[in-house]
C-alpha cells in the first residue's frame, strides 16, 4: 500500500529529525524537511504531499501561518499546526487559513498520528463531498435539459459541457450507436482535437476497450489507469493521473451508445460515485427515448396534416396505417369513416360504427369504454353544438378483453371544404407513453431527493466517529427545534431548514480531536477556544452545498446569543437568522438536560430555569416562550 507522505516544516533540525522518527514509526513516509515557509511553500508544490505538519514560528520572512494559508491555496493541501505556542492571538491568526489540526508541543506519538489521520480523512470527505456537489449539480443541470432540448445533437452537447462545467468531471465523451453497434454521432468536453482521432476511429467501426466492455455489460466500467491500459486508444493520454468511468446508454431494452467521464481516481470506485452517473446514464438514455418518440409523434402529425387537406387522401388506405384514431363525421353527424387504429384503441369493429349517428353511438356504446362516461359525452357533444369549436382534452380507456388500458388526447375540427364541408374529423392520439414518461420523470425526481437525504444523514453522522455524544445531541436538538418552529407557526420549508441544520449543526466538531470532545475534566482556555471554533469549521463544510435555506449561515450562528456575547461574530439581536435563534435554545436546553462527559445531567428544570433566566439577554424571548410552552403545556419530551 502507498504511504501518507507528510511534508516537516520545523526551523529546529534535531526537533525535526525527532518528528521524522515518528512519523516513519508510524507507517509514513517523510517526503522532505524544511525551516523556512518560503522553502515549504516551494517543496509542497514539488513533492505534493497528502499533509503539511507546519511549524508557526520559523526562520526567514514568512511564518507559518502565511506558509500554510499559500500551501492551501495553492495546492489545497491539508496543513497540521505543530507548535509550542497556544495563546489567544496566535490560535486567532492560525484559525483564519482554516487547519486541519492543532498540535501543542510536547505531544505523544498517539496524539500525533491521531491528528495525523482525523486531518487526512477530514480532508477525504471535504474532497468527496465537494465532488458529490459538483455531480449532483451537474445531474439536476443534466435533467433539467433533458426536460427542455428535444434536438439530440444539443442535448449530447449540453450534457457533456454540464458534466464538466460544474467541475464534477475532467471531461467527458459521449457516442450513439446503431442497431448494429456501429457508432452514428458523439459528442465531447474537455477533450478538444484530440476528440477527432477518437471519431475517426469510431467511423471505422472500432470502440476504444471501454466501450467494447460496456456494449456488453450494464455495469459501470472502471478503467483505473488509461494512460498506462488503454495504449491504443488516442484519448489516453487525457487520462494521465484520472481514471475512466463508462456505462452504456440504455432504456428497456434498447441500448442507444455510451457515456465515459474522467474522474480522480479515488472516486472512481465509490458507490455513491458510481450510483450517481448511472443515474446520470439514465437520465440521459430517458431524454433520448423521449425524443424519439417526440420525432415518432411528429411524424404522426405531419402525415395527419397532410391528410386533412386533401379529402382523398384521407379516404384510403393511409389513414388505416396512422397511429391516430379517426372518425370523419358528416354534417349530419353520420360516421362515413372510421381507420383501424380505432378498432385498436376502443375495440369495436369499425364496420359496426360506420353509417351511424356519432351522438347515439356515444350514447349507446363509446362513452363507456372511458373512465368518466358522462364526462366524455359532455366534452363531445360541447363541440357538435357549436361546429367551430374546436377543443383537446385527455381520455383514460379501461382494458376490457382485447382491449388494453390507454391513455388518449381527442380533439377534432370542422371540415370547411369538400364534399363533407360541416362535417368534423375526430382524432385519438394515444398518450400513453407520454404519460408514463412523465411518471418516470417524477420517479427521477424523487430518487434524486432522496439521494439528497442519504448525504445530509451521512453528514450528521460523521461526527459519531469521533463522538458518540454528538450524535445523539443533534438528534435530539433537531427535534426540539422542529417543535418550536412548528408550534411558532413556521412554514414548511423553513422547518425543514431547521431540520437539516439541526443535523448537522455540530459537524465542524470532526476537527477537534477526540480527547477534548470527551475529556472528563474542565477544558482549558486553549482547548475550549478550540471547541469554539466548530461553527466556523461547520460552515466552512457546508457553505458550498446549494441547500433551499441558508444552512451553512444558520450552522454558523448557533451560537450567537442575542446581547452579541455569544461567537464566533458576535451578532446581536436581529442579526442573527430567526433559525439560528431556535437552534441556540434547543442546543442549551439539551445539552443542561443530558449528560455530558465532564458532568451528569442537570436536569430538564435546571435546563428551563436556565432559559427563563436569560430570556431577552442571551436568547430570544418569543423562542424561549415557545419553548416553556411545548414543555410545560404541550407535554414535550426528547424520548
Amino acid at each position: 500500500m502507498k504511504k501518507t507522505k507528510i511534508l516537516v516544516v520545523e526551523d529546529e533540525r534535531i526537533v525535526a529529525e525527532d518528528i521524522k522518527r515518528s512519523l516513519e514509526a508510524l507507517g509514513y513516509k517523510v517526503c522532505s524537511i524544511v525551516s523556512t515557509g518560503e522553502e515549504a511553500v516551494k517543496q509542497a508544490g514539488r513533492y505534493k504531499p497528502d499533509l503539511v505538519l507546519m511549524d508557526i514560528v520559523l526562520k526567514g520572512k514568512m511564518n507559518g501561518i502565511k506558509a500554510a494559508n499559500q500551501i492551501t491555496s495553492l495546492y489545497h493541501i491539508p496543513v497540521v499546526y505543530l507548535t509550542a505556542y497556544a495563546d489567544e492571538n496566535t490560535l486567532q491568526r492560525a484559525k483564519i487559513t482554516q487547519p486541519y489540526g492543532y498540535i501543542i508541543k510536547p505531544f505523544t506519538d498517539r496524539e500525533l498520528y491521531s491528528n495525523i489521520e482525523i486531518a487526512l480523512y477530514k480532508s477525504r470527505m471535504e474532497r468527496k463531498i465537494e465532488h458529490l456537489n459538483a455531480v449532483l449539480r451537474a445531474l439536476c443541470n443534466v435533467s433539467q435539459l433533458t426536460t427542455t432540448e428535444k434536438d439530440r445533437d444539443r442535448l449530447l452537447k449540453g450534457a457533456c459541457e454540464n458534466l464538466i462545467g460544474t467541475r464534477g468531471y475532467h471531461s467527458a465523451w459521449i457516442v450513439l450507436w446503431d442497431e448494429n453497434g456501429k457508432p452514428v454521432t458523439a459528442a465531447e468536453a474537455g477533450l478538444g482535437e484530440d476528440f477527432f482521432k477518437m471519431i475517426e476511429l469510431l467511423k471505422d467501426g472500432k470502440l476504444p476497450i471501454c466501450g467494447e466492455k460496456a456494449l456488453f455489460q450494464s455495469d459501470i466500467v472502471v478503467t483505473s489507469n488509461p494512460f498506462s491500459i488503454c495504449t491504443n486508444c488516442p484519448l489516453a493520454g487525457k487520462y494521465k493521473g484520472r481514471s475512466a468511468m463508462t456505462v452504456r446508454l440504455e432504456h428497456g431494452e434498447k441500448i442507444y451508445g455510451m457515456l465515459t467521464v474522467s474522474i480522480p481516481r479515488e472516486l472512481a470506485r465509490d458507490k455513491e460515485e458510481q450510483k450517481l452517473f448511472k443515474e446520470l446514464a439514465g437520465e440521459l438514455a430517458f431524454a433520448l427515448y423521449s425524443i424519439e418518440i417526440e420525432e415518432e409523434r411528429k411524424q404522426a402529425e405531419k402525415k395527419l396534416r397532410e391528410s386533412e387537406e386533401k379529402y382523398a387522401s384521407l379516404i384510403n388506405d393511409a389513414i388505416d396505417s396512422l397511429p391516430s384514431g379517426i372518425f370523419i363525421l358528416d354534417r349530419d353527424f353520420k360516421i362515413v369513416w372510421v381507420n383501424r387504429t380505432i378498432e385498436d384503441f376502443f375495440g369495436i369493429d369499425k364496420n359496426s360504427l360506420i353509417g351511424r349517428d356519432k351522438r347515439k353511438a356515444i350514447k349507446e356504446r363509446i362513452k363507456y369504454i372511458f373512465e368518466d362516461p358522462e364526462q366524455f359525452e359532455q366534452i363531445v357533444f360541447r363541440t357538435y353544438e357549436n361546429n367551430t369549436y374546436v377543443e383537446k382534452f385527455e381520455c383514460h380507456v379501461l382494458p376490457s378483453g382485447k382491449r388494453k388500458e390507454r391513455f388518449l388526447l381527442h380533439w377534432s375540427i370542422p371540415i370547411r371544404t369538400g364534399a363533407l364541408v360541416g362535417g368534423r374529423i375526430e382524432h385519438y392520439y394515444d398518450i400513453t407513453e407520454q404519460k408514463r414518461a412523465k411518471e418516470k420523470l417524477q420517479q427521477s425526481y424523487n430518487k434524486l431527493k432522496k439521494t439528497f437525504w442519504q448525504i445530509v444523514r451521512t453528514l450528521s453522522t460523521i461526527t459519531k466517529v469521533k463522538d458518540p455524544y454528538t450524535a445523539g445531541h443533534q438528534q435530539r436538538v433537531t427535534k426540539l427545534a422542529c417543535a418550536i418552529a412548528t408550534e411558532m407557526g413556521l412554514p414548511d420549508e423553513r422547518i425543514e431548514g431547521i431540520y437539516i441544520a439541526g443535523l448537522l449543526h455540530d459537524i465542524g466538531k470532526i476537527a477537534i480531536p477526540a480527547e477534548i470532545l470527551n475529556k472528563p475534566t474542565k477544558l482549558t482556555e486553549a482547548e475550549s477556544n478550540l471547541i469554539k471554533t466548530h461553527p466556523q469549521v461547520g460552515y466552512d463544510i457546508l457553505k458550498n452545498i446549494e441547500f433551499s435555506e441558508p444552512i451553512a449561515q444558520i450552522v454558523l450562528q448557533h451560537h450567537e446569543m442575542m446581547d452579541g456575547s455569544g461567537y464566533p461574530q458576535g451578532l446581536k439581536g436581529k442579526e442573527i437568522l430567526l433559525e439560528a435563534r431556535i437552534l441556540a435554545v434547543a442546543d442549551v436546553v439539551e445539552a443542561i438536560s443530558s449528560h455530558r462527559p465532564y458532568r451528569p445531567a442537570l436536569g430538564l428544570d435546571k435546563a428551563l430555569e436556565e432559559i427563563s433566566k436569560n430570556k431577552g439577554t442571551l436568547y430570544d424571548p418569543k423562542v424561549v416562550d415557545t419553548c416553556l410552552k411545548l414543555f410545560t403545556e404541550k407535554g414535550f419530551r426528547f424520548e
